[in-house]
């Protein structure tokens, strides 16, 4: 098994925007805490209700991901059956996940529910929403990093028994990688106003397009 961490790095988490307020990340992991989860999906859904006329081009981009989780998500649920019932340390025990700003923003243009909080309250426990039957959260609603890794067993079953399998992930990949970081951006130009004249639908918003970068 290998060891799960993603794009999730604190300097990531750092970079990206950040909701929630002072406190909103504890130890590298973005809005832990239950008040900081609840300001966060409350400034989230506010931005995106008073933006929602200039959101097109994001919510566009949110469709096409949904799609190819749709896609995907049908070959994985194949793949989690002939692998992750047999594995005796699965990856989800040991990965250290969470939601970030990106699959936060996926989930309320795409019309979901976020899940009651986030995946991890410190480093130390593990995912709150794994079951004995696997995951609790419906694919779109989890993390990014939860779809695209896959184990070595995975990888192996794959090149066994699903032709063409691979050659369509290695496309769709990079496009949900790219639309995803399109969907960011085509959000903020949204959001903020050029020439100045910021918009500022919900609270303060800090100068790196967050109400705190830390």
């Amino acid at each position: 098994m290998e060891r799960v961490t993603g794009d999730h790095s604190e300097s990531n988490c750092q970079r990206n925007p950040v909701f929630g307020g002072a406190g909103a990340t504890e130890g590298g992991i973005p809005w832990a805490s239950a008040a900081a989860w609840r300001e966060t999906q409350r400034s989230l859904k506010r931005t995106v209700a008073a933006s929602l006329a200039d959101l097109g081009a994001a919510a566009t981009l949110a469709e096409r991901i949904m799609h190819r989780y749709d896609l995907a998500g049908d070959l994985f649920d194949e793949l989690t059956d002939v692998t992750c019932g047999a594995c005796p340390r699965p990856c989800c025990l040991d990965a250290k996940v969470w939601l970030d700003f990106k699959d936060l923003l996926l989930i309320h243009l795409s019309g979901q529910e976020a899940p009651p909080g986030q995946l991890r309250r410190d480093w130390w426990g593990r995912c709150r929403y794994l079951t004995s039957n696997g995951c609790a959260l419906p694919r779109g609603v989890r993390p990014w990093v939860c779809t695209w890794y896959i184990c070595p067993d995975q990888r192996r079953a794959i090149a066994r028994g699903l032709p063409g399998a691979p050659v369509r992930l290695a496309r769709w990949w990079p496009q949900i990688t790219s639309w995803r970081d399109r969907m960011e951006h085509a959000f903020m130009l949204a959001v903020y106003r050029p020439s100045g004249s910021q918009r500022r639908p919900t609270s303060r918003w800090s100068s790196c397009g967050s109400l705190s970068c830390r």
